[in-house]
């Protein structure tokens, strides 16, 4: 009986091995005329598979079956478009970059406001996220006087600071010690520098606010994230080089 056991697991081990095996995965990008966009909305017409592009504006879906498929690409502030897509069996699809062209203007409408690009880029990001996050762009940093990274997180709600000479210097979230909380820089975490101290909070009083261009917080913990961020995880997202020679006065 245990052979049989043995056996009859291995042939479903291998059937849904092989299941897994035979979809496929699509890869792609989405940009406007400018640059790369993150946080758009990418969702596979008729199904409800969904994905969201990252800070490079790149996005996978994986295991999918293999056909034809119509991709809905929508972002605030952009007209939404529809690619038309083909997967095959075990293979990986490279698709071109999708391009989406800014909403027109209509000429009875007056503007009595506006929204910079990094703000709506924060503001997409924070409704397509698939947990819940607060983000900050640097428009918004730039508009206030604050020296470093962490005086610059304290704008968020629930966010506080520890300060150290009168400079915000340790990233305190939901009131909890800044030590409870995880903090990194582009997904990467970040290791205290702190040499005469056990403290594992890190000081960003060396990190200055111009170098960021989107700080993310996470009050509550997923499964993608570090185990040690009781308190909560801040994500700083630094600025990205031009891509021609830009000189400004």
């Amino acid at each position: 009986m245990k052979k049989l056991s043995y056996v009859a697991a291995a042939i479903l081990l291998t059937q849904s091995a092989h299941s897994f095996a035979s979809n496929g995965k699509l890869v792609g990008s989405v940009k406007d005329l400018q640059s790369h966009l993150s946080g758009v909305m990418i969702t596979v017409k008729g199904h409800k598979v969904t994905a969201v592009t990252d800070y490079r504006g790149r996005f996978e879906l994986p295991n999918v079956k293999s056909g034809e498929y119509t991709l809905v690409v929508s972002y605030m502030g952009y007209d939404s478009a529809e690619v038309k897509v083909k997967v095959r069996d075990s293979e990986i699809t490279l698709l071109d970059p999708i391009t989406l062209n800014s909403q027109q203007q209509i000429e009875e409408v007056v503007s009595v406001g506006q929204i910079f690009r990094g703000e709506m880029a924060a503001a997409n990001n924070q409704k397509n996220a698939s947990n819940i996050i607060s983000v900050i762009a640097s428009d918004g940093i730039g508009k206030l006087p604050d020296r470093n990274a962490a005086e610059a997180v304290q704008r968020i709600p629930g966010v506080s600071i520890e300060r150290d000479q009168g400079e915000g210097r340790f990233i305190a979230v939901r009131g909890l010690p800044s030590q409870w909380s995880s903090a990194s820089i582009n997904g990467n975490r970040l290791p205290t520098a702190e040499e005469e101290t056990t403290s594992r909070a890190t000081a960003f009083d060396f990190f200055p606010s111009e170098l960021i261009e989107f700080v993310e917080v996470s009050k509550a913990i997923t499964p993608d994230m570090e185990g040690d961020a009781i308190g909560g995880s801040v994500n700083f997202i630094t600025k990205k080089s031009a891509d021609d020679f830009v000189f400004k006065t």
